[in-house]
């Protein structure tokens, strides 16, 4: 019989392991690595996260966050221009402060009581204009026409 040399077999065992081994090494399950797509507007600070189908808005500065759940069909042109980016992290406001410096973004801050107040204040300053009433002539009774007046009613 064929007599096999210890070295021929110690690479014949190598590559059946790395043939093995090969769909372990192939498949990348590591969520770490997984990047997630986000539109971000800088004119007005909102992202929109494209997996979901919804906006992420801050109205007080980037304390807290709201979602609105939106389908993008195109983009809205009140938004202004879209920057596309990948993140590690499917919560975009982490690095929203660099996104604003590295995209020139705008930061809104509406204080609530604010806008209340002043609401208030503009309803309770409403100018109603007064107008001129509005009269309703009667009609008028048709008169017979001329020749009807000039030979009267044919009998």
């Amino acid at each position: 019989m064929f007599e096999y040399k210890p070295a021929v077999i110690m690479c014949r065992n190598f590559l059946f392991i790395a043939f093995l081994s090969l769909p372990l090494f192939a498949c990348n399950n590591n969520d770490a690595a997984k990047k997630f797509e986000y539109y971000y507007y800088p004119s007005r600070n909102i992202y929109y996260d494209v997996a979901n189908a919804e906006f992420v808005y801050s109205l007080n500065g980037g304390k807290t966050w709201e979602t609105f759940k939106k389908d993008l069909g195109k983009d809205p042109a009140t938004l202004g221009n879209r920057e596309i980016i990948y993140s590690d992290s499917q919560q975009p406001w982490d690095s929203n402060a660099a996104d604003i410096k590295k995209y020139n973004g705008k930061l809104f801050s509406v204080d609530y009581e604010d806008t209340t107040l002043r609401a208030n204040e503009v309803s309770d300053k409403k100018i109603i204009k007064k107008s001129n009433p509005v009269t309703i002539e009667p009609k008028k009774e048709k008169k017979p026409g001329f020749f009807k007046r000039l030979f009267g009613k044919k009998n």
